[in-house]
C-alpha cells in the first residue's frame, strides 16, 4: 500500500510543475449547464455520519444559492440514490457522486456502468465525494482511468484534525481557498490510473496518520504527506474532480471545502471559475438539514466535527 502512495504522489509531483495553468483554463459558459447530483443510502448510525441524501439536499442547496451558478446552472438532484430513468445523464455537463463504494458502489450493476461509461466518453465531467471512489480490491469498476485514482478496498483510513493545504491558485478548484483544518475521515492509499490516462493535479494535500492500514490498527505515530483532493484532466478531454473527505455532512459547510467543491463542480462542467472562486450563499446547509435529522429521530443533536 506504501508504495501505491508513493506512486501516486510521485505522478502527482511530475504533472503539477506544468499542468497548473492548463487545470484553470475553461471554455466560456454558454447555456446554462446540468448537474446532476447522486446520492445513496444511509450507511452509518448516527447523526450526519454517512447522511448522503440530505449531502445532496446540502449541495443543491449550496449550487443554487451561488449568485455565480445563477443562470449558469441546472441543478438535479437524485438524494436516495442512482436515478431510475436510464437518460437522466443524457444531457449532463458534469455529475456528483455522494454514496457508499467497494461492495455497495452502483458501478457493480453493469446496466448504470454502461450508462455512466456513455456519458465519461461524451466528456461529461464528474465530482466524487468520500467513499465514491473506493472500489473492491480487484476490480477498479473501470473508475480509475476517468478519475485519475481510486481507493482499492476500505482497509487504510483515517480520522483526525488535519492541516488542508490548497494547491497554486492557479489550479482552478483551489481558487480563492487558503489553508484550513478540520476533523474529518480520509483516505491515505489510493491507485493511481496509468500516467498517459490523464494528467492529475492536486487541490489539497494533508499530512495524515493513518489508524488503520490494510485492515489492522496502527500505533504508530508515522504520518504520510497525501492528496486528499485533486483534478483530473483525462485524455479524451473530460475533467473530474475526487475528495476522500466528507464523511461528515457538516463538512459541506466549512467555508474552504464549500468554494472547492463548488469550483470543482463549475470546472468539471466547463465553466469559468472566478479567480477568488465561486461564490456562495446559504451559509449552513448541511448543518439546518442535520438539526432537522436529530429532531425527526428524537434525538437532542449531533455536535458539529
Amino acid at each position: 500500500m506504501r508504495q501505491i502512495v508513493g506512486k501516486l504522489v510521485g505522478q502527482i509531483a511530475l504533472v503539477t510543475c506544468g499542468f497548473g495553468l492548463v487545470m484553470g483554463a475553461a471554455p466560456a459558459a454558454e447555456l446554462a449547464r446540468k448537474v446532476v447530483l447522486i446520492g445513496g443510502v444511509k450507511s452509518e448510525k448516527g447523526v450526519g455520519l454517512h447522511d448522503y441524501p440530505n449531502g445532496v439536499r446540502a449541495l443543491k442547496a449550496i449550487l443554487e444559492s451561488s449568485p455565480d451558478a445563477r443562470g449558469r446552472v441546472e441543478v438535479v438532484a437524485y438524494p436516495d440514490g442512482w436515478p431510475a430513468d436510464a437518460h437522466a445523464l443524457d444531457d449532463a455537463a458534469t455529475v456528483v457522486w455522494y454514496f457508499d463504494g467497494e461492495r455497495h458502489h452502483p458501478l457493480l450493476d453493469p446496466s448504470k456502468r454502461a450508462g455512466f461509461e456513455a456519458a465519461m466518453r461524451r466528456g461529461v465531467g464528474l465530482v466524487t465525494l468520500h467513499q465514491a471512489s473506493t472500489v473492491p480490491v480487484d476490480d477498479d469498476l473501470g473508475l480509475a482511468r476517468w478519475t485519475g485514482a481510486v481507493r482499492p478496498a476500505m482497509f487504510d483510513r483515517t480520522t483526525q484534525w488535519a492541516e488542508l493545504v490548497p494547491a497554486a491558485p492557479t489550479v482552478a478548484a483551489a481558487r480563492g481557498i487558503g489553508a484550513f483544518a478540520y476533523r474529518d475521515e480520509f483516505y491515505p492509499t489510493f491507485r493511481a490510473a496509468p500516467a498517459d490516462a490523464g494528467t492529475l493535479v492536486p487541490v489539497l494535500s494533508a499530512e495524515l496518520q493513518p489508524q488503520y492500514r490494510d485492515g489492522h490498527a496502527v500505533l504508530d505515530d508515522h504520518a504520510e504527506t497525501t492528496p486528499v483532493a485533486w483534478g483530473y484532466e483525462r485524455a479524451d478531454g473530460g475533467r473530474s474532480f475526487v475528495y476522500s473527505g466528507a464523511h461528515y455532512l457538516t463538512a459541506l459547510d466549512q467555508p474552504e471545502v464549500r468554494r472547492m467543491l463548488l469550483n470543482a463542480v463549475f470546472w468539471t462542467a466547463g465553466l469559468d471559475v472566478p479567480q477568488t472562486g465561486v461564490l456562495f450563499g446559504v451559509p449552513t446547509a448541511a448543518a439546518d438539514l442535520q438539526r432537522r435529522a436529530a429532531a425527526a429521530a428524537g434525538a437532542p443533536g449531533a455536535a458539529v466535527p
